[in-house]
């Protein structure tokens, strides 16, 4: 059984993740597993949040989320009232498929490849043993480089990822207002991240066994 071992609990915007992971957001709750298992495979700032957004409105396609982002896999701790900060990654998604698998049985994650990092290291076997659980693969990139490098700078600086995060933040809160100044050094590391995520997704996916 996987585990993995968080050292805060209390990291990001505690607001935003606890309304993401909270029963409001649930679909009707589950005991049987989903028929359909997809995951989207994206890059920090690629569009896929927006992706997710709209395949969840479908009501057909469960509820997409970075479910191994560390933000909302504290929240789902602190949910469950534990504070030890460790959680166990089968029981985690075994909670996620009975409590976001929408009606007709499909379950949807989004990953950046820097969550599949965090929760196994170099640990490639256990990656692809975690991509074997899913019976559709969608690789999501963005064209424009340079400007999900941009947008994934001024998001670090700002900490304002998307618009749940102005609905959940108090209107006088700095982060709406604060600009961020030009750094062509972090711009070109946050490119450099984009393009060595992207292509281990590739390698990883390359070796994915299918039926």
């Amino acid at each position: 059984m996987k585990t993995i071992q968080l050292s805060r609990l209390d990291i990001g915007n505690i607001r935003k993740t606890d309304w993401l992971m909270s029963a409001e957001n649930d679909c009707v709750l589950r005991n049987e597993p989903p028929r359909l298992r997809y995951l989207l495979c994206s890059t920090p700032r690629s569009g896929s949040t927006l992706v997710g957004d709209i395949l969840h409105g479908t009501g057909a396609a469960g509820d997409p989320q970075e479910y191994l982002n560390s933000r909302l896999m504290a929240a789902w701790l602190r949910q469950k009232g534990k504070t030890d900060g460790i959680l166990s990654l089968d029981e985690y998604l075994h909670d996620l498929e009975c409590r976001r698998t929408t009606a007709n049985g499909v379950f949807g994650i989004k990953v950046h490849f820097e969550h599949m990092m965090l929760v196994w290291q170099k640990d490639f076997a256990g990656m692809k043993d975690f991509l074997n659980r899913f019976d559709r693969i969608v690789f999501l990139t963005r064209q424009d480089k340079i400007a999900q490098a941009v947008s994934w700078y001024k998001a670090l600086v700002t900490q304002i990822w998307t618009s749940e995060d102005k609905k959940v933040i108090d209107p006088d809160d700095p982060r709406l207002t604060k600009q961020p100044p030009y750094r062509p050094d972090i711009i070109a590391r946050k490119l450099a991240d984009i393009v060595t995520q992207e292509a281990n997704w590739r390698a990883m996916l390359g070796g994915k066994r299918r039926p």
